[in-house]
């Protein structure tokens, strides 16, 4: 009897999470040992006629896409629906997001396709999702593709939203599409933080715009917002590339 104490103990605890509230479990999840013990229990819990909740999948789901494991997060996605658990939008979104994370956007669009036809409706999340891999990639035209929808989709984009997009520019190199999402950003009175303020410190930094660059360090400065090492980094390279240019 006590070589099964640890899968009763396990499985205990996963039919107790699973009707638990998210905020209670979820920081559980993020801890890898106990994750572990809750991924091994549910595999043997497939076995019985106890069925997990799709809340405690989606929480699975949620941390093997944090960890950057898109793989983890399929195959999480295949047991649910073998369970016979509903995926929702927010177990799209958690695959969505696993993809983005590692820079694939044909796989993320691909399941992206799979959630709308199921009829689900996107969230903000699932969205910025699409658009943090779109400024991992530097691709421009696809992103503004997407937020287009998204407002069409009668979404309110949030700081994350605007943050992928100014990021997006720094990546082409783009200061006059930088300087329209700065401006869009406030119109939608979202106050720019400091991520906001070094992406669009970055891509003038790429051309070597030292003076710009340091205006917009001190328009965050009198925001009170601290500069860290991204911002001082890409002051740097801005001295190298204003440096270079004059050289030539």
């Amino acid at each position: 009897m006590i070589q099964y104490f640890p899968f009763v103990a396990g499985a205990l605890s996963v039919v107790a999470l699973s009707r638990l509230g998210s905020q209670r479990w979820m920081p559980l999840m993020t801890q890898p040992a106990l994750r572990h013990l809750y991924m091994s229990a549910l595999q043997q819990l497939a076995e019985t006629r106890i069925r997990p909740s799709a809340t405690l999948f989606n929480s699975l789901l949620t941390a093997a896409s944090r960890d950057g494991d898109p793989f983890q997060c399929e195959l999480w996605f295949r047991r649910m629906v073998w369970s016979k658990v509903a995926p929702d939008v927010t177990s799209f979104t958690s695959v969505i997001s696993a993809f983005a994370r590692a820079g694939d956007p044909d796989h993320s669009e691909k399941w992206f396709r799979k959630m709308q036809l199921r009829g689900l409706e996107p969230t903000v999340a699932t969205l910025n999702a699409l658009l943090d891999v779109c400024a991992k990639r530097g691709r421009l035209p696809p992103a503004e593709w997407w937020f287009e929808f998204m407002e069409d989709s009668m979404l309110q984009p949030d700081r994350v939203s605007f943050c992928a997009m100014l990021n997006c520019c720094a990546k082409k190199q783009d200061t006059s599409r930088a300087e329209m999402w700065f401006l869009k950003m406030q119109n939608y009175r979202i106050a720019a933080d400091l991520i906001a303020y070094n992406a669009f410190i970055a891509a003038y930094a790429a051309q070597g715009n030292l003076d710009k660059a340091e205006r917009l360090l001190l328009m965050a400065c009198a925001k009170r917002l601290q500069p860290d090492l991204v911002t001082y980094n890409s002051l740097l390279h801005a001295c190298a590339r204003a440096s270079g240019h004059q050289d030539d």
